[in-house]
């Protein structure tokens, strides 16, 4: 493993800022069919209490959640940001209801993700073989444009 990607590992995907998200829907809305999932997600600021996850996590409709933390606490979390195009949204959760933990955030300011880094996320990509596998961010769109520094 070359230097780059153990940093990028590091940066993007230290088991630490992952976490598990279950949810209950309870009716159909839109695109979402009713049921109980279960995602990932990932921690961006454990000071405003933000998670980063799939759209199908914060979209829209009827939602009920739990965010499952490395000590098997529960703590709830509600959608507030469900992007209409792009598979992403954001969760909140109440700093103030984790007990007895220090959470750990991805941090997405001071170093950003960059186009054509490697990296090994083992929470996506294993194959049929339980093999991890290499992944590469694509494209960052517009992201220099809306971090804000200082």
């Amino acid at each position: 493993m070359d230097q780059d990607t153990g940093r990028a590992i590091r940066m993007f995907w230290p088991r630490e800022c992952v976490v598990k998200i279950r949810i209950a829907r309870p009716r159909a809305f839109e695109t979402e069919a009713p049921g109980l999932y279960e995602v990932d997600g990932l921690l961006v600021d454990t000071q405003k209490g933000i998670v980063l996850t799939v759209r199908r996590a914060t979209g829209p409709g009827p939602f009920s959640g739990v965010m499952i933390l490395r000590d098997k606490q529960e703590v709830e979390v509600r959608p507030i940001y469900c992007d209409p195009v792009h598979d992403f949204g954001f969760l909140q959760y109440n700093p103030k209801s984790v007990q007895h933990l220090d959470l750990v955030a991805v941090d997405l300011v001071s170093d950003p993700p960059k186009a054509s880094t490697r990296f090994e996320d083992p929470c996506y990509v294993i194959d049929k073989k339980g093999d991890l596998l290499d992944s590469y961010i694509t494209h960052v769109v517009g992201l220099e444009h809306e971090i804000h520094r200082g």
